[in-house]
Order: structure tokens, then sequence, then C-alpha cells
């Protein structure tokens, strides 16, 4: 019995620190804080892709710190609703439960984060409310608009075939090759081929104001 004691004694500060160390980890790579954030060490992080059926979307990108390298998503009950999981750097929001209610999700990147977004769902509106500096965005919606603040991207793709696309892009547009399509709606935006980057904006129901600036 003694001896269990003095080893006892032993262990118990090497295992107070192993719980620790574990906890740190899991604080550091990921974790869902509540039934309504989830957050993630977006270090290792290229490309943010959301999968949904009746979701608002909204994104923004500030400054959280220089060391702070963390991605933290919003959602209503996101356990109940989604499954969110990062597989070889491909962070993936999918929503895995129909619901009658409008759900929403908020996204938070760091400023300094430069991969790719890709979203895509079937009744909601898309809203990128802060500048983004991004290698690639695909957005596609059935039914809804999208509202794109301030971005720079050498790809953009903006779809939606009964709402209204509406973006400011930072450059000039001679650098983008256009392709412009409106079936029912007035449009400020003309394809044209010539272009070392690419935006794409179609809408079949619905408005297009696209908007360039130095």
């Amino acid at each position: 019995m003694k001896l269990n004691k003095k080893v006892l004694a032993i262990l118990m500060p090497i295992l107070i620190v192993f719980i620790a160390g574990v906890f740190m980890f899991i604080k550091e790579m990921g974790i869902g804080t509540s039934d309504s954030v989830y957050k993630i060490n977006d270090a290792n992080i290229s490309e943010i892709k959301i999968d949904a059926q009746n979701v608002d979307v909204m994104a923004y990108s500030e400054f959280m710190g220089s060391n702070n390298h963390e991605i933290r998503i919003l959602c209503d009950d996101w356990k109940d609703y989604f499954d969110i999981e990062t597989i070889n750097n491909t962070l993936t929001v999918r929503q895995i439960k129909d619901v009658s209610k409008k759900l929403s999700i908020t996204v938070y990147t760091q400023t300094n984060y430069r991969g790719k977004y890709d979203v895509n769902i079937n009744n909601g509106n898309i809203r990128f409310a802060d500048n983004f500096i991004l290698e690639s965005f695909n957005c596609k919606i059935t039914t809804g608009d999208i509202n794109m603040h301030n971005i720079i991207s050498d790809y953009i793709c903006m779809v939606t075939e009964v709402g209204d696309v509406k973006a400011e892009i930072s450059g000039n547009k001679d650098d983008y090759k256009v392709t412009s399509s409106v079936q029912n709606g007035e449009s400020n935006l003309n394809s044209k081929q010539d272009g070392y980057r690419e935006l794409v904006v179609k809408t079949i129901s619905g408005n297009i104001d696209v908007k360039f600036h130095s």
C-alpha cells in the first residue's frame, strides 16, 4: 500500500501535465466550443467549402492578431444540422439534415487567408462583407442573391438561377476575361475575351451589378 501511494505521488503530476497538454492541443488544432461555434486552426487550410440547402451564408475577413490562425464558423445547432470536417487541407461544412426553417452560417477568417472559397447552396443568400484576397471564389445558388463587398482573385464565379448578383472587384476590368449572362433582368457587365484573370457572372432571372475599382 505504501508503494502504491509513492507511485501515485510520482505519476499524478505527470498525468496532470499530460491532460493539460491534450487540452492545449485540442484548443490549438480546433474545437467546437458550443452548439453554435466551431473553431479550427487555419494554418494548413487551403480551401473552405460550404454545401447546404436552406441557408444564408455570411463571411468576414478580420485581423485577429498576428499569431492567431483561427477560422470560426457560427451556425445554428451545427452539431444537429451540419457535418464539419477537414480532409487534405480542405475545411468542409455540409448540411446533413433538411429543415423547414432558414438556417445561417457565418464564417470568420483571418485577413491573411489566401485560399479558395467554394459555396454551393439551394435556397439562401450569400454575402461576403469584408475585403477578400483569394486564390479562387466559386459561388453557386439555385434561389437567392449574391453580394460581394470587395474581392480580388484570379478566378471568380458567381452564379444564381433566381436572384441578383452585386459585387465590387479590385483591379481593372481589362485584367479579367468576362463571361456574363442574364436572361430576365438587367446587367451592367458585358462579356469579353481578353484578360489574365477570369470572371463568370450569371443569373437566369435577376440583375447583375458589378463594379471594378483600383
